[in-house]
């Protein structure tokens, strides 16, 4: 059996995933967007107005979650996986990226999808990226500011405690519901510094060890 490691990079949006996504591919770490590689083709099978409404609630399962019965969600989720490490050349570290990957089901679907894929022993950790609170408002607020999205300019319109107290808001409700521990062997770490995260994801794969800082 060949072991391979994977990294599921979770967290809520706006955590700075994206951030420490480019920070890997720049260490030459395979990185699987789920948002890209599964979501995208999830909405594409939607007739276009149903994945066009849904596509701009891509972080809000709760919005698009009555679409899940129009397709084979589970087998999407599946096959993308699959598919991917296929054409990324089958690599032996990699880190999948993406707020589903705090959800039960979602992990449970990754885990059925490289079940099936022959002589592999996967080894999975979650580190989920949680900053500290003022961090997660900064980030969010930042990040709602360049999406522009009509629904953030009415809460800017209130002034800056509103947006402020939404970003809280987003960052309970994600602790509350969105996150969802794991019940089996799964390994899970919380982190709040980027540089952190890259040092605990390096750890799972080897290449630093236990208690050592990433070389400069």
């Amino acid at each position: 059996m060949i072991p391979v490691n994977l990294v599921l990079l979770t967290g809520p949006s706006a955590a700075g995933k994206t951030f420490l996504q480019r920070q890997l591919t720049a260490n030459a770490i395979s990185c699987l967007d789920n948002d890209q590689e599964v979501m995208t083709r999830f909405f594409d099978l939607l007739p276009k107005a149903e994945g066009d409404k849904y596509r701009a609630h891509i972080g809000n399962e709760a919005v698009w979650r009555p679409a899940r019965s129009l397709v084979d969600y589970d087998r999407i989720v599946r096959l993308h996986h699959r598919d991917w490490y296929l054409r990324n050349e089958c690599p032996k570290n990699f880190v999948a990226v993406g707020w589903m990957y705090s959800r039960r089901d979602h992990r449970h679907q990754v885990n059925e999808a490289f079940r099936r894929v022959p002589n592999i022993s996967l080894n999975t950790k979650i580190v989920r990226l949680i900053p500290d609170e003022n961090v997660f408002v900064e980030r969010y607020i930042e990040r709602q500011d360049k999406a522009q999205a009509e629904a953030w300019n009415l809460i800017v319109a209130k002034g800056k405690s509103a947006c402020i107290e939404h970003a809280k808001e987003m960052l309970r409700n994600y602790l509350a519901v969105d996150w969802q521990a794991p019940t089996d062997d799964t390994t899970f770490e919380d982190v709040k510094a980027l540089d952190d995260a890259l040092v605990i994801i390096q750890q799972h794969f080897g290449s630093v060890p236990v208690g050592q800082a990433v070389p400069e």
